[in-house]
């Protein structure tokens, strides 16, 4: 559903002589669940024309957006993960029914500071900018709108795209069966890019995050550069792009008076750690084990990830197959330590006991204030349920000495 269509409703529908606004609320498929336009409330005649003059029709409008959701409470339609398209920035009044309403995706004609450019001198616009910034409205993923605005994106990818859930620096969102076209708009205008738009990914997760200096951009060029540096290492059986998301391509937008990061990676099966831990009430010992085996390949490849919270691992029950996302902290390792983590035996120590420790203070004064991969990996031991502790040595065992015997055949 494009802006176009919105327009025109506004065009033949709205009786604002002055202002015509359109606002059309469409799930993730594209499918119109409502529509409105700026209009007089039901049964209030709206034919005299002195009423549409300023400021007296203030008293008599209704604003396109409110219209729309009020259509939709009326029939009895769901609006939850809708997506609201509107010509026209909404007032601040909209921007709080927008954000009391279960719509989670605003795609407007202008950015929020572009409408306030042309507005600033109404406290309104101010109003709803600060509105949108507010921590209630951060359910709405509007940063990918401003992006596909800033870089002539049609908005009809949009419905294509879905939330997925916001970290402390930058919201991801998944996106199925997005076409080529799609990617290298994109690409095109990316400043600082690495990569290449030649995506052929069916599902893929975008994150995107607001720069705000130059010390943002440098730390964003450098994890977008270490996630694929590991994705390309190996050693024997262990490949880094098993180990965390391919990165297809990434780079800075730079529009509306704002900076905007865009990282298009691939999408990682299965749930989080956290997630999975809370459903049942722990882990099993072959979960743990599969994440304490995936953290040391990343140490024998020779990265530390330094951020190895349970939001940051995900889980795939069906495959047994751990994948670490977001390499923001990720250290390089001294090749003394890479080189001893490849040459354990397993038989003797388990490589978190033999390691974790030297690897936190190698890396203690990079990353204390973060999630430190042996400190987290204590803490997941601690999580396998009461029943399973037993068998935790004996998998330990059968992973790794399984892993070091391909490991001496590739030697």
């Amino acid at each position: 559903m494009t802006m176009e269509q919105a327009k025109r409703l506004a065009q033949q529908k709205s009786k604002d002589p002055h202002t015509k606004v359109g606002c059309l609320i469409v799930n993730d498929s594209g499918k119109v669940l409502s529509a409105g336009v700026n209009s007089f409330p039901t049964g209030v005649d709206d034919s005299p024309s002195y009423r549409w003059v300023r400021p007296t029709k203030y008293n008599y409008v209704v604003h396109a957006e409110l219209n729309a959701i009020a259509e939709a409470a009326s029939s009895g339609v769901s609006l939850r993960g809708a997506t609201c398209i509107q010509t026209l920035f909404p007032c601040i009044s909209c921007t709080k029914a927008i954000i009391q309403s279960p719509v989670y995706t605003l795609n407007g004609r202008k950015t929020p500071e572009e409408y306030l450019d042309e507005h600033i001198q109404y406290t309104n616009a101010r109003a709803t900018r600060l509105g949108f910034q507010s921590p209630s409205f951060r359910k709405l993923p509007n940063l990918i709108a401003l992006a596909m605005n800033i870089a002539s994106v049609p908005y009809e990818y949009l419905p294509m795209i879905k939330w997925l859930g916001e970290g402390a620096y930058g919201t991801a969102y998944s996106a199925n069966g997005l076409p080529p076209e799609f990617h290298i708009a994109m690409y095109k205008d990316l400043q600082f890019r690495t990569g290449d738009p030649d995506c052929h990914f069916e599902q893929c997760v975008i994150k995107t995050a607001l720069v705000k200096d130059k010390k943002a951009i440098d730390a964003f060029v450098r994890e977008s550069k270490m996630q694929g540096l590991i994705s390309l290492e190996t050693y024997g059986p262990v490949s880094g792009k098993d180990l965390v998301p391919k990165i297809c391509y990434a780079g800075i937008l730079f529009g509306g008076g704002m900076a905007i990061s865009i990282q298009v990676m691939t999408r990682a099966p299965g749930d989080t750690l956290h997630a999975i831990a809370v459903r049942q009430n722990g882990l099993t010992a072959t979960q743990y084990v599969a994440v304490e085996k995936t953290f040391v390949s990343m140490w024998s490849l020779g990265f530390v990830h330094g951020d190895s919270h349970a939001n940051n691992i995900l889980y795939d029950v069906k495959n047994d197959k751990v994948t670490i996302i977001d390499a923001g902290m990720t250290l390089l390792l001294p090749f003394a330590i890479r080189d001893a983590v490849r040459s354990f035996d397993p038989a003797r120590y388990p490589g978190l006991e033999i390691f974790a420790r030297t690897i936190d203070h190698l890396t203690h004064g990079y990353i204390q204030d973060y999630n430190a991969d042996g400190k987290m990996l204590a803490t997941y031991l601690k999580w396998v349920l009461p029943e399973e502790r037993k068998l935790v040595n004996r998998l330990r065992y059968e992973a790794w000495q399984q892993r070091m015997a391909r490991v001496r055949r590739a030697w």
